[in-house]
């Protein structure tokens, strides 16, 4: 679960890449580009959420948790 932030940065850099290389061959850019680019975008973003969710759920069991002690 620690891993996952580290695979969304090495998606952003990727799709970063992919969107230097895009702007580098306008008006010449390739399907192939362009699908790599967005692939990398959809990646991050899912692992954002996903590191975000676990965040919350984690954050709340320990919440439970506490409070269960301390009563």
């Amino acid at each position: 679960l620690c891993f996952l932030p580290f695979i969304s940065a090495i998606a952003d850099y990727s799709e970063n890449i992919g969107i230097i290389i895009m702007l580098n061959q306008f008006p010449n850019i390739t399907e192939i580009t362009v699908k790599i680019a967005s692939f990398f975008s959809v990646v991050k973003y899912t692992f954002i959420t996903i590191s975000f969710v676990i965040t919350i759920v984690l954050g709340i069991f320990s919440g439970i948790k506490k409070s269960r002690i301390n009563n």
